[in-house]
């Protein structure tokens, strides 16, 4: 039989982050800086976000077509579609 007291202590009662909102920002920087490119672990150090929620902010946001995805070498750099 499981002990349920081990619970009491570990999950959370509230859920903070929502993509939608994470992609605001991620488009906020493309949009003050439209002539850069950016990597994906640009936005993971700077926002202190996990490297897949990243990901797939990013891939969301290339696949409305709202930024743009060049691939050099073995990186993708990423900058605001025209």
């Amino acid at each position: 039989m499981t002990d349920l007291k081990k619970f009491a202590t570990i999950g959370t009662t509230k859920i903070e982050e929502q993509t939608g909102d994470f992609q605001k920002q991620v488009l906020s920087v493309f949009k003050a800086y439209p002539e850069r490119f950016y990597t994906q672990k640009d936005f993971v150090t700077a926002f202190g976000k996990s490297n897949p929620f990243v990901n797939k902010t990013l891939r969301k946001l290339e696949e409305t077509k709202v930024v743009t995805r060049v691939r050099t070498g073995n990186k993708f750099f990423y900058k605001l579609a025209k």
